[in-house]
């Protein structure tokens, strides 16, 4: 809620016509101001009715409603509006209370379950992943590259260097 001290910088502002051109004044400004000036009464006078204004604030409105044709419009429609608000009937719950608590308590325990059915699954797939991890790492027999020797590599070389379409490129 506002402070005494930002209620009364918002109350305070108003535009000194006599000392502003024509030209300078937009109809957004002007607009914008009454809007916003609106607006604050609005919400004051809506804390107001609720009970949640300072002591100043309090002045403030009452003062308002002693003197301003629309802020007492306002203030009626509001009270016409709480009224109406207060006098909507609740819908009754159709299951008593016990049944609510239980059917409430049951789905927690199957989301309670299906989240410990979810984490089972998951410890159980890494377990797999570092259980085949291993076989497959122990046996390098089946997962073995050719490997390369110095001597593979010479040899390759030296037939490049004497095949017969290499020697027709370069000569």
């Amino acid at each position: 809620m506002n402070t005494d001290s930002q209620f009364e910088d918002s109350s305070q502002k108003r535009v000194n016509f006599d000392s502003l051109s024509k030209n300078a004044i937009s109809t957004n400004e002007l607009t914008g101001d009454k809007h916003m000036e609106k607006r604050d009464r609005f919400e004051l006078l809506s804390a107001y009715l609720d009970g949640e204004v300072t002591a100043a604030e309090r002045k403030q409105v009452e003062e308002w409603l002693a003197s301003d044709p629309s802020v007492q419009n306002l203030h009626r429609r509001l009270l016409s509006l709480r009224q109406g608000l207060r006098s909507i009937p609740i819908p009754q719950s159709q299951l008593p209370v016990e049944d609510t608590v239980k059917q409430v308590m049951t789905k927690l325990r199957r989301r309670s379950q299906r989240t410990w059915a979810l984490r089972g699954a998951a410890v159980a797939a890494c377990l797999i992943g570092a259980v085949s991890g291993l076989l497959l790492n122990n046996s390098r027999e089946t997962l073995q590259f050719a490997q390369k020797t110095p001597s593979n590599r010479h040899q390759l070389a030296n037939q490049l260097r004497h095949s017969p379409i290499l020697q027709k490129l370069y000569h």
